[in-house]
C-alpha cells in the first residue's frame, strides 16, 4: 500500500512513505539498512470513519474506523492511545448502545485474524470488551442495533441476519441491505428500512412485518429520538420520514428533497436538534433543524464542505446541547457547537 516514497532534499537522512495505515519514515535512513521506522504523520491520518454514537452519560464519542478498529474519545481535542481491544477488530463496521442502559455497548467489525468473535460487548461505556457469545466466527461486519433495555441485539450482515437474545442466537427475516435502529425506551421496538419497506418489530427482533411503503425512496439511514419512545426517523434519497407511532405512520419532511446520514441530539427548546446531511432549497449539505424539519440551518461552511456527504456519518449528543460530530471517509472526525 505504499503509495509514495520521499527523500528530503535537504536532509538526506529524512524519509517518507505513505500507506493506507499512516505516513511513516525516519530520520537516519543514510544507515540503511538498520533504519528506525515509525509513524511521523504527527495526528495526520487517512481515517475513514464508519460510525459515530453518543451515549448520554458516557464519554462524548465512540468511533468506529476502517483499519485502526475505533475508539473511545473522553477528550475531543487529543487524539485516544489505544483502539477498542479484547478483542481488537482491524474494522469496526459499527456502534450501538442500550438506550435505557448506556454505558451497554456492542461492537462489531472484520479482524484479520482467523478464529475471532466479530461481535463485543461493553458494560462500562466501551472502557472494556468482551467477546459475545456468536456461534460463527464467519459472520463479520455490517451493522448492528441494541435493544434500549441491554436485552436484544440485531445484527445485519452480508454473512448473516441475527437476532440475539440472552445468549441465544437465531436467524431473522431481514435483508442484509436493510438500515436498521433500535427504539432507545422501549426495549421491544426495532425499525428496519430497505429500498422497498419499513419494518417495526416489536417483540425484541424476534419478526418484522411490514409497516408501510415508502415508494422509490432510497434509504440511506434510520435514527431514532434519545427519549421519546416511538419516534422514528426515516432519511432517503427522495426526502425525509418521520413517525411518532412506532413505525405505523410516517409524514414526509416537506422541505427536505433528499437526505443522508442524520441524527437526533439535545436542543435549545423543547425539540430535539435534527441534524444531518439534507437537501432542502440548495445542494447538499450539513444542516440542522431546531423545529422537527420544519426550517433547516446549514452549519457546514466553506472550510468544510465535507464533499462525499453520502459517505458520512453523524451523532450528536445529549448531554451537550447542539454537539454535532461528523466522520468522513477518509478526512477523520469533526466536531462543532454553535
Amino acid at each position: 500500500m505504499v503509495a509514495s516514497l520521499e527523500i528530503d532534499p535537504f536532509d538526506s537522512d529524512h524519509w517518507l512513505y505513505g500507506t493506507g495505515l499512516t505516513v511513516y519514515g525516519g530520520h537516519d535512513l543514510t544507515k540503511f539498512p538498520n533504519v528506525h521506522v515509525r509513524s511521523l504523520a504527527d495526528g495526520i491520518e487517512e481515517e475513514a470513519v464508519l460510525s459515530l454514537i453518543a451515549p448520554p452519560g458516557g464519554a462524548p464519542l465512540l468511533s468506529a474506523v476502517g483499519d485502526d478498529g475505533g475508539f473511545r474519545h473522553v477528550n475531543l481535542d487529543i487524539s485516544p492511545n489505544n483502539s477498542f481491544q479484547n478483542p481488537f477488530y482491524s474494522t469496526t463496521s459499527d456502534l450501538d448502545y442500550a438506550g435505557a442502559k448506556p454505558l451497554n455497548i456492542v461492537r462489531i467489525g472484520n479482524s484479520n485474524s482467523a478464529g475471532i468473535v466479530q461481535m463485543a460487548l461493553s458494560t462500562d461505556g466501551g472502557v472494556s470488551f468482551n467477546p459475545a457469545a456468536v456461534s460463527s466466527t464467519s459472520i463479520a461486519g455490517g451493522q448492528v442495533a441494541y435493544g434500549a433495555d441491554g436485552v436484544n441485539i440485531v445484527w445485519i450482515s452480508g454473512s448473516g441476519v441475527c437476532r440475539f437474545s440472552n445468549g441465544a442466537q437465531s436467524t431473522i427475516s431481514l435483508t442484509f441491505s436493510a438500515k436498521v435502529a433500535s427504539d432507545k425506551v422501549n426495549g421491544n421496538y426495532f425499525y428496519a428500512a430497505d429500498q422497498n419497506n419499513v419494518y417495526v418489530s416489536s417483540d425484541g427482533g424476534a419478526t418484522w412485518p411490514v409497516s408501510t411503503s415508502l415508494a422509490n425512496y432510497g434509504v440511506n439511514a434510520v435514527a431514532v429520538h434519545p427519549k421519546v419512545a416511538g419516534d422514528v426517523w426515516v432519511s432517503t434519497s427522495s426526502g425525509l420520514y418521520h413517525s411518532t407511532d412506532f413505525g405505523k405512520t410516517f409524514s414526509k419532511i416537506s422541505a427536505v428533497t433528499s437526505s443522508y446520514a442524520i441524527a437526533l441530539g439535545k436542543g435549545t427548546g423543547s425539540y430535539p436538534s435534527v441534524c444531518g446531511f439534507v437537501s432542502t432549497t440548495r445542494s447538499t449539505t450539513l444542516q440542522v433543524s431546531a423545529d422537527m424539519g420544519a426550517t433547516w440551518t446549514v452549519i457546514s461552511d466553506s472550510g468544510h464542505g465535507f464533499g462525499a456527504s453520502g459517505g458520512d456519518c453523524v451523532a450528536a449528543s445529549w448531554d451537550t446541547t447542539g454537539l454535532v460530530f461528523v466522520g468522513t471517509n477518509g478526512r477523520g472526525i469533526f466536531y462543532g457547537l454553535p
